[in-house]
Order: structure tokens, then sequence, then C-alpha cells
């Protein structure tokens, strides 16, 4: 493996992965309180549509 010995690359390798890492986390933490939303007014069957919807959409994001 190379490792590479320059902080200021591991400075803006962090300045970059930080905001992706807080969207995300912002994205799933949005969709889990949607799905326990959801859970006290409707079947079951919605409520999977919506997850597989979620997965579908968080797949596209790394796209």
């Amino acid at each position: 493996m190379i490792f590479v010995r320059d902080k200021k690359f591991y400075t803006t390798l962090v300045a970059f992965a930080l905001p992706i890492a807080l969207q995300q986390l912002i994205t799933v933490g949005v969709n889990m309180a949607d799905n326990i939303m959801l859970d006290n007014f409707l079947s079951k069957s919605y409520i999977f549509n919506v997850m597989l919807e979620e997965c579908i959409t968080f797949a596209d994001s790394f796209l």
C-alpha cells in the first residue's frame, strides 16, 4: 500500500469527506424519522414501498 505522508493531503481529504458524510447522516436521519411517522398511519405494505424507495434513492446518491 502507498501511504501519503503529506499532512496537507489528509487535511484536504477530510475537508472533502466530512461534508459528504454529514449529508448522508442527515439523509438517513430524515428517512428514519419519515418511516417512524408513517408507521403510525399506514399499513406495512405502504411502509415497505417507502423504505424501498429510500434504498433506491440512497444507492442513487452514490452514482
